[in-house]
C-alpha cells in the first residue's frame, strides 16, 4: 500500500535525524532561556533585600550568589552587568551549585554572554548532570551524540538521555526513544521507543508524537493502528509540527 511505504520511507529518515534536529531545538531553547530571563526578577527579591542577598553572596552562600548573578544578568534590582552575573555563577557552581553549573553550561553553549565554548559548556553541563539536574543532562546527552565539546560516544549519549528520561523531561524522553528506535549506544527495540516516544507524547512533544503515530500507523513495537496513528499525527500538527503539516494536507494517513 502507497501509505504504508509513505510511512516506512518518512520514518526511517526522519527518526535518524531527530537527535540532530532536536540539538538545534535545544541551542534554540537556550537562547529563549535567556532572554527569558531578562524579564525576570530573581524569586529571592520577593523576601529577601538587595542588600541581604549581596551580604549573603559576600559570605560565601551559593544561592545567593547564584540568585545575585540573575540579577546582575537581568538587571533586575542592581545594575545590569554580565561580568558580574559570570563571575557570581562561577562562584555558586565552584561551590557544587547545580543550577549555576547548568546555567554557566547554557551560558558557554549558546554564546550567551561569553565566547561560545563547547568544551567549558561540556564541563559544567556534566557538573551539573551528575547532581541529577534534568535539563543538563539533557543538554550532555546532545553533545555526547554530535560530539561537540566531548568525544563522540552513542552509549554516553544514550545513558545521559534516559538519565533525564527518567526524571520526565520530556526532550529527553523523545531523544531516548529515537535511541531506542535506532539503535543507539542501546539494543535496538521498537517497543522501548514507543514506551518513551509515548511518555513524551503526553507531555505535548510534537517530535514523540509525530513519530508514534509513524509507529501506529506501521506497526512498529506497537499493534499497527490507523486511528492511532491519524490521532497522534494530528496532535502533532497541532503543536506546529512541520512534517505533520505536511503528511496531513498531502493526505498520507
Amino acid at each position: 500500500m502507497l501509505y504504508n511505504r509513505w510511512i516506512l520511507s518518512i520514518f526511517k529518515k526522519y527518526a535518524v535525524f531527530m537527535v540532530i534536529i532536536i540539538s538545534f531545538a535545544v541551542m534554540f531553547l537556550l537562547s529563549l532561556l535567556f532572554g527569558q530571563k531578562k524579564q525576570q526578577k530573581p524569586d529571592i527579591f520577593k523576601n529577601h533585600s538587595v542588600l541581604e542577598v549581596q551580604k549573603n553572596a559576600e559570605l560565601g552562600d551559593p544561592e545567593a550568589q547564584y540568585n545575585l548573578g540573575l540579577a546582575h544578568y537581568t538587571g533586575s534590582e542592581v545594575p545590569q552587568d554580565y561580568k558580574k552575573a559570570l563571575s557570581f555563577w562561577e562562584q555558586s557552581a565552584n561551590q557544587n551549585n547545580a543550577d549555576a553549573q547548568f546555567i554557566l553550561g547554557a551560558a558557554y553553549q549558546s554564546g550567551e554572554c561569553v565566547p561560545q565554548n563547547y568544551e567549558k559548556a561540556a564541563f559544567w553541563l556534566k557538573k551539573a548532570a551528575e547532581q541529577g539536574h534534568a535539563m543538563a543532562q539533557c543538554n550532555l546527552g546532545v553533545f555526547y551524540n554530535n560530539g561537540a565539546g566531548v568525544p563522540q560516544s552513542d552509549e554516553k549519549s544514550a545513558f545521559w538521555y534516559l538519565k533525564a528520561a527518567e526524571q520526565g523531561e520530556p526532550r529527553s524522553q523523545f531523544n531516548f526513544g529515537v535511541a531506542c528506535f535506532n539503535g543507539a549506544g542501546v539494543p535496538q527495540d521498537y517497543e522501548k521507543a514507543v514506551y518513551w516516544y509515548q511518555k513524551a507524547a503526553n507531555q505535548g512533544n510534537n517530535f514523540a508524537q509525530y513519530n508514534l503515530g509513524l509507529c501506529y500507523g506501521k506497526g512498529l513495537g506497537v499493534p499497527e493502528n490507523r486511528e492511532k496513528a491519524l490521532f497522534w499525527i494530528q496532535q502533532a500538527a497541532n503543536n506546529g509540527d512541520v512534517q505533520a503539516k505536511n503528511a496531513l494536507r498531502q493526505g498520507m494517513v
